[in-house]
């Protein structure tokens, strides 16, 4: 793979990260399941673990009592496969949720990515989220 091939996967890879992070602050549930192979799975344990279409319906169940949310990606580390076709990934995020009515959450965890590339384009094949910590913020919902 070329000096070149490897930026633009890099590149493609950290667009599709973007797309699902935007995708779940805006609950546009279409965009985070794009993000997705047809046959991938997702590990949000300890809440939940399974294929993206039910991950995407318990999405459309636990994101609408929410008043906002956001991720913020940070160290994104890819590591693309010597035939270019899939990569290895860890991007670093750290996620506010606020609530209706309830205490704010801040926490970092770290996506573990394994992406494929297919007809020249990369998507999540299996994802598993590792939580680092959480901090519950004082305060009922948004101010």
């Amino acid at each position: 793979m070329s000096d070149l091939e490897l930026v633009l996967a890099e590149r493609a890879i950290t667009r599709v990260l973007y797309r699902y992070a935007q995708g779940v602050d805006r609950f546009m549930l279409d965009q985070v399941r794009a993000c997705y192979w047809d046959e991938a799975t997702d590990s949000h344990l300890p809440h939940f673990e399974g294929p993206v279409d039910a991950y995407v319906a318990w999405l459309a169940e636990v994101l609408p009592p929410l008043a906002s949310i956001s991720h913020q990606l940070t160290n994104i580390l890819i590591d693309v496969g010597r035939d270019g076709g899939s990569a290895e990934v860890e991007s670093y995020c750290i996620n506010a949720l606020v609530p209706r009515a309830a205490e704010r959450t801040l926490q970092c965890f770290r996506y573990l990515d394994h992406f494929e590339r297919r007809g020249g384009e990369w998507r999540i094949l299996r994802r598993r989220l590792a939580r680092d910590w959480a901090y519950v913020l004082p305060g009922q919902g948004m101010t």
